[in-house]
């Protein structure tokens, strides 16, 4: 949300609440630091000589409820949204957070996370030896249907050495049944995907790209890559942002920016 947005909010609350006697305080904070973002969206080098990102935290110090250790803390990340206003936001950290994975496990419970955050009606973590291609299993509900998806994880590049092995897996993904005990109710359609931190190799694409048409077209199974890229078009297009910064931190990843 927006210093813009917050401003809107408060306003639309207030009009129809009860008002706190540091309401109209809280109002100067969110008008100037939304004013502010604009200055610097807008008009950087002129927005740098008002000061009103300095007033904003003047105004919001005045609430007693709000400490000086807060005060501090919202500076700093007032501080960084400007500079993003300026210089524009940073998004290939995404891209190094990924491809600083390099343990199968790690990707798994930082995917698990992602789609924990879209709340299906089903997720997990399938683990031993029996799991058929299967490293994540999730249930959905999309236009009525309960949708099964498959997810099988790779980390880094997919190498010819490593696609050998993981088309027999994806075949046995739609071939071996799954357990619906945790289902609750029968699924109406499967879907599989392979999904690595990396890319297909130039040398094993040609055989992915007909080894994946081949099964839609004869078997009519709905699998599909997700690459690095793709991934990153995930979490952007869905807002995943904080839940991914989460999930880094809960394997102890450091974001480099």
């Amino acid at each position: 949300m927006t210093a813009e947005d917050a401003r809107r909010e408060f306003l639309s609350e207030t009009r129809f609440g009860t008002e706190n006697t540091y309401d109209p305080v809280l109002l100067q904070f969110l008008k100037l630091s939304s004013e502010s973002f604009a200055g610097f969206r807008d008009d950087p080098g002129k927005e740098l000589t008002t000061g009103k990102l300095r007033l904003a935290l003047d105004a919001l110090s005045q609430i007693p409820l709000i400490d000086t250790e807060a005060t501090n803390a919202v500076g700093v990340e007032l501080g960084e949204r400007a500079l993003n206003e300026v210089l524009g936001q940073n998004k290939t950290w995404l891209y190094r957070a990924l491809e600083s994975i390099t343990q199968e496990t790690i990707l798994q419970k930082i995917t698990l996370r992602l789609l924990q955050a879209q709340l299906p009606l089903y997720a997990q973590i399938l683990q031993g030896p029996l799991e058929y291609g299967r490293d994540i299993v999730v249930v959905l509900e999309e236009g009525g249907n309960r949708i099964l998806r498959m997810y099988q994880l790779k980390f880094g590049d997919i190498s010819t050495t490593v696609w050998r092995t993981v088309k027999s897996q994806r075949e046995e993904m739609f071939q071996v049944p799954l357990s619906e005990f945790q289902f609750t109710d029968r699924v109406q359609a499967r879907q599989g995907f392979l999904l690595a931190n990396g890319h297909a190799g130039q040398y094993v694409e040609p055989a992915m790209d007909g080894w994946f048409k081949e099964q839609k077209e004869d078997h009519q199974r709905d699998l599909k890559f997700i690459h690095l890229d793709a991934i990153v078009t995930w979490i952007l297009e869905y807002r995943l942002i904080n839940e991914f910064k989460a999930a880094l931190a809960e394997q102890r990843i450091k974001i480099v920016y």
